[in-house]
């Protein structure tokens, strides 16, 4: 149909009027959908839905609010142990107001722990290991010898003649000094680094070396880990002048205690079986420390109620710990506390007991230490430290808001590194988060203190923080 031009009349006057082609075409177009949408015909909008997790599951968390503070100087150091993924314990030290530390191409540097002011830079190439004593620093040049520096200068006091296979642990004890290499051991004089004696267990029944070393009346004592019917704990007893074996045992921890003449250690028993079969009882033999001869044998029984039935769980436990004249012993669920001057056999009773923490009790173990009236445990399932008042058995923590990496406590100042690379420091008293710093890698070190400034060891560098006067 050919469409017309219409016409109207404006002002009386004709007029003509183009057709509205497009109003038509739009009126035509909803006339058809409407004709679609009430012909009957099937229709439905596509509806796209979120695809539903095949689980989920929520958490609880908690964030830290303590300020963050820029540290006082950083210093790039050699401290990553790349084959274990570790910050190496064993790099840097923090003494006499100084930090001393193996930087880049094995050399030992030293820079004032205030400020990071250079101080001296030496020359030799080291090892991994370093060691102090008023005055002096001691460490292992790359070729194996020990090394003595003047630790006010830097300059080299002596290098011994003779060489090392390697050290694990640097041990200067009086006029000696100890180099441990697992199986060998080494001693040094001291004032000459002249070598006095080398030992090497070579029995194939020993398999490592412990890195402490306890002196006593002239007799140095040293663990190993030796096998037999059953891998076991071994004490060797030496002469420090000479070296020479004077005696072992086998199955027999590190002492916890020397007195006239005596050694105090207990039994390397592991008991295995049912709950009700498993002795409550604890020994600490008395040993003759120039002999190895058994003088006696202490023995602690206490009564834990228990259910036969029962699997084995894990409790509080831990070395025995001496302070004083006060015997610490782990007794099931408590922790006892015996004059260990007063000793009555098969009958003494503790002179105070303490419950241990409900809080993830099977993962606690014993720190063998009290801290401001305070018994530190490790908690291994989070890798926190628990504390417990001496006073009233209270149990206190310090929260974190990522999983501790590293803990460190001196004086009033409790500092842990997370997992997340920050650094926080706390009020051990109080357990209050007092501030914070960043890091840009999530592995630490050790903390180190020196005087007012901690010293955070971090993968590749350091990190030197002022502490205020209440963490002191």
């Amino acid at each position: 149909m050919k469409l017309q031009a219409s016409k109207s009349t404006v002002n009386g006057q004709a007029s003509n009027r183009k057709p509205n082609v497009i109003g038509k075409k739009i009126a035509l177009g909803v006339g058809a959908l409407l004709v679609t949408l009430t012909s009957g015909a099937a229709w439905a909008p596509h509806v796209v839905k979120a695809e539903s997790a095949v689980v989920s599951v929520s958490s609880f968390t908690n964030e830290l609010t303590a300020p963050f503070v820029k540290p006082k100087w950083t210093l790039a150091v050699d401290n990553w142990d790349a084959q274990s993924n570790v910050v190496r314990k064993t790099d840097v030290l923090a003494e006499e107001g100084r930090v001393y530390a193996i930087v880049s191409g094995g050399q030992l540097t030293a820079v004032d722990a205030a400020t990071g002011k250079k101080a001296w830079k030496a020359d030799s190439s080291l090892q991994h290991q370093l060691a102090y004593v008023p005055g002096v620093i001691y460490s292992v040049v790359s070729d194996g010898r020990l090394i003595a520096f003047n630790s006010a200068n830097g300059k080299t006091k002596w290098a011994s003649k003779a060489k090392t296979d390697g050290a694990l642990k640097i041990v200067p004890i009086g006029d000696a000094v100890y180099v441990m290499n697992n199986l060998q051991f080494y001693a040094f004089d001291a004032q000459t680094g002249a070598l006095r004696w080398k030992v090497e267990e070579k029995d194939a029944t020993y398999s490592s070396g412990d890195n402490e070393l306890q002196l006593v009346d002239g007799v140095l004592i040293r663990g190993y880990l030796v096998q037999g019917a059953l891998t076991s704990s071994q004490i060797n007893a030496y002469d420090a002048k000479s070296g020479k074996l004077l005696w072992s045992k086998f199955r027999q921890n590190l002492p916890i205690a020397a007195k006239g003449g005596l050694i105090y250690s207990a039994p390397a028993v592991y008991e295995m079986g049912p709950v009700d079969g498993i002795l409550q009882e604890f020994s600490l033999d008395a040993i003759s420390a120039s002999t190895g001869e058994l003088k006696g044998t202490r023995v602690y029984k206490w009564d834990t109620p228990v259910d036969p039935n029962a699997p084995i769980k894990g409790g509080l436990y831990g070395q025995p710990m001496l302070v004083g004249n006060d015997l610490y012993l782990y007794e099931g669920d408590k922790l006892a506390k015996y004059d260990f001057n007063a000793y009555v056999p098969n009958g003494g009773k503790p002179l105070h007991t303490w419950s241990i923490p409900v809080n993830n009790a099977g993962s606690l173990t014993g720190l063998n230490l009290i801290h401001r009236g305070r018994f530190l445990f490790h908690d291994y399932s989070n890798n926190a430290i628990v504390a417990m008042k001496e006073a009233n058995g209270q149990q206190v923590g310090w929260q974190v808001d990522n999983p501790a990496l590293q803990t460190d406590v001196y004086g009033n100042g409790l500092f842990i590194g997370q997992t997340d690379g920050v650094w926080h420091a706390y009020n051990f008293d109080s357990t209050k988060a007092m501030f914070s710093v960043k890091s840009e890698s999530r592995y630490f070190g050790p903390t180190l203190k020196s005087k007012d400034m901690v010293i955070i060891q971090n993968k590749g560098f350091l990190q030197a923080v002022k502490l205020p006067q209440s963490l002191l």
